[in-house]
């Protein structure tokens, strides 16, 4: 869900971990603020069996059951109504994107998921101990 790196440095590690990943399942990348304004030039996804969800639709089946996802960059909010249109109403859909800030609009369409970033960690708590990881 974006902010893929802090630092060039980090890239291979990151590269190493998403082939990994998207070798035990379909993997779905939106860039985030940082990959936008200052990685936009860094080969984040090339030649990784990933795909960027920046408007357009992509439909995977589990078990027989058709999942529908899409997904917005930061900065290409403007895809955001036709990419939710192509989504079939009576099927399970994921949206994902990079600020939390679009959920109102992206539920008025009725999406059963919405995965976001960008506040590092802080979304995910344990109980007595708080959050993993803050920005």
């Amino acid at each position: 869900s974006g902010d893929s790196l802090n630092s060039p440095d980090g890239l291979p590690v990151f590269r190493e971990c998403l082939n990994k990943i998207s070798n035990i399942a379909p993997t779905f990348v939106v860039r985030g603020n940082w990959d936008v304004w200052y990685w936009s030039k860094q080969d984040l996804f090339g030649g990784i069996n990933v795909r960027q969800l920046n408007g357009n639709v992509e439909r995977v089946e589990v078990r027989g059951v058709p999942i529908w996802l899409t997904g917005v960059f930061v900065q290409s909010e403007d895809k955001l109504q036709e990419a939710l249109n192509s989504i079939p109403k009576n099927e399970f859909s994921i949206f994902v994107t990079h600020y939390p800030d679009l959920i109102e609009e992206v539920q008025k369409n009725e999406i059963d998921l919405y995965c976001a970033g960008h506040t590092h960690g802080g979304q995910v708590a344990m109980p007595f101990y708080g959050s993993l990881v803050t920005f």
